[in-house]
Parts: C-alpha cells; structure tokens; sequence
C-alpha cells in the first residue's frame, strides 16, 4: 500500500506541471504586443504561490484519500489504524498552517495597498490573493528612417520693412533634397519655406482629439509633430484646458496665459491674430510680467486672451516662439518632461 500510494503521487507530480503551463503559470510571451516588463516578476510570484497552493490542496486531497483507505481498510490492525489517523491529522494541520500564512499575507497586503478595506473579501465575498495589476508601459513606435520635413523661417529684418533672406536660404540649402520657397504675409513679414528630407527618429503621432490632432499640428510643426504634439498635451490636454489655472496672476487670480500651447501674454505678441490680421502686443496689456502682472489694459486682455484660445492663431504663434529660441522647445517648461531639454 505504501508503494502504490508513493507511485500515486509521483504520478501527480509528473502531471501538475504541465497543467501549469497550460493554465498559463507565465503572465507574457516576449511577442510583440504581450512584451514582457518587470512588473511581470511580481505576477509571476503571485502565481508561483497561488500555484502552490493549488498544489498542496491536490495533494492534500490525494492523502487524505489514501489514508481514509487506509483506515477502512485496516480492520483488526491496531499500528494501521493509528498510522492512518495521524497521516491525516498532520497533513491537515500542514494545510491548515499554509492556509493560514496564505490568507495572513493576504490580508496585509490588502490593508497596506490603495483600496484595501482590511477585510478578505472582494466585493463582499471571499476573495483570491490580491490581484497585481502591470500597466503597459509605452513602446517607442520611431523608426529610423528618411521622410519629409517642411521649416517656416522667418527673415532678418534689416530695415523698415526691409528682409534679408538669405541666412534662411542658406540654412535651406544646406539641408537634403531641399526646395526653398519665399512669401510675403500681408503685414509685409517675409519669410522662406524649406521643404527638405531628413534622416532619424521621426517623432510619434501622439494624436488625440482637439489640439493634439496630427491633421492639425503638421501644419505648424510639419518637422516637429511628435514634439509639438507632447508639449500640447502637457500643457493644456490638448486643448481642453485652455485657460491656465496655474499661470495666474498674484493680484487678482486670473490667468495670463492662454490657449493649447499655454502662451504666456505678458512676455509674447500675437502675430496676425489682430482685426485684419494685425499684431496684438498682448504684453501692453500687464503692468509686469508672470505672476507679478497687472492688467492696465482690460480691453487688450480681453482680445488677447480670445485670440490666444484660437488654434490657428495660438498654434502659428507657438511656431514663431519656437523659432525665435533657436528652434528650441526651451519657452515651455513641459519640454523637460517630453525629453525636449
């Protein structure tokens, strides 16, 4: 009895890891799309031990089984008898020990994470251990390669309504497979369009409704999608917030900068976003600057703020700002957390 009963579990042993295999013991593959991260360590511990208990309370069940045999089994024979007894009640204590450390941990780690009530339960019923959640990390989609790239410069002023291009056409034509195109806004402002190709990391489409749209941003930032893209996001949610309630002044609580890139009024003009696409010297507008202005002009901060909500005009203007740094992203604080400085 003692031989077949050794062979039993054996047997059971062989088995139980395939079964874990199939019921999946290993929470990724490694493919594209189920990658695996290191929060995959702690669900694989988690499922080690849940395994293990499932294990035990097999194995369990397989002695208590011999050993019920047993005893009926062992009519007449004392030593049998007592030997079957106390086979079952040591492995029921074991169980129950290993029951009891499970459901302890268990209950400790409930009351130490966010939403644990200190109770076993889930939902008002017993519970499994608790449940470990990865969140999917963001895999870079960039791909190395050649694609096409539009810069907007505008030219040196060099007199009263006198551009000097030729720094930006240079600049252009230093550039591969480029095509310089000059044009004159109304307010006489000259400028060169360099469509040219470019070889590297093509920044993410990080499209999302309003501001954040790709069919939106390409056409100011047609070279900086991605990048324009992450400052817009951070700085208003693409649009949605475009009132900023942290870029407030001191005196009065109001804000001073506007619209999806966060434009701060009381150092920046709004080219073209004026009646008839004039300038609005939005600046002219405070008493000081940041968080220490005061408005003197309400009616020009009225015009400006409502200007500075306009897509097209907020995001043609950013385009300047980030010229002006020297192509820079340095204007917005946001661009550290994008990686832009």
């Amino acid at each position: 009895m003692k031989r077949r009963t050794r062979y039993i579990i054996i047997a059971v042993l062989l088995v139980l890891p395939f079964l874990a295999v199939a019921q999946g013991l290993v929470p990724c593959s490694g493919e594209p799309g189920d990658e695996c991260q290191f929060c995959m360590l702690a669900v694989l511990i988690s499922n080690v031990i849940d395994w293990l208990v499932v294990i035990l309370s097999i194995i369990t069940g397989i002695v208590f089984t011999v050993a019920g045999l047993r005893l009926v089994l062992s009519t007449g024979n004392v030593s049998e008898k007592e030997a079957s007894k106390k086979l079952i009640i040591n492995t029921a204590i074991g169980f129950i020990i290993v029951l009891a450390c499970w459901i302890l941990v268990d209950l400790i780690m409930k009351m130490m994470l966010a939403g644990g009530g200190g109770v076993i339960s889930i939902g008002g019923a017993p519970g499994p251990w608790n449940t470990i959640s990865c969140t999917a990390q963001p895999f870079s989609l960039s791909q190395t390669t050649e694609w096409p790239a539009t810069a907007v410069e505008t030219c040196d002023l060099i007199g009263p309504g006198i551009y000097d291009c030729s720094a930006q056409a240079a600049a252009c034509a230093s550039r591969a497979s480029s095509t310089a195109t000059y044009s004159t806004a109304p307010d006489g402002t000259e400028s060169v369009t360099c469509n040219f190709t470019t070889t590297g990391v093509n920044p993410p489409d990080l499209s999302a409704a309003g501001a954040c749209d790709s069919a939106l941003v390409s056409n100011y930032f047609s070279d900086q999608v991605g990048n324009a893209q992450c400052i817009i996001r951070d700085e208003s949610a693409c649009g949605a917030n475009s009132v900023s309630v942290t870029d407030v002044m001191s005196a009065d609580g109001r804000a001073f900068s506007f619209g999806p890139m966060q434009i701060n009024l009381t150092v920046h003009t709004l080219n073209g976003c004026g009646p008839g696409g004039t300038d609005l010297r939005c600046l002219d507008a405070f008493s000081g600057r940041n968080y220490g202005a005061t408005v003197v002009n309400e009616t020009l901060y009225a015009q400006c703020a409502a200007a500075a909500q306009d897509h097209a005009c907020n995001l043609s203007n950013g385009r300047r700002i980030y010229q002006e740094a020297g192509n820079s992203w340095r204007p917005w604080s946001t661009a550290a957390g994008c990686g832009l400085r």
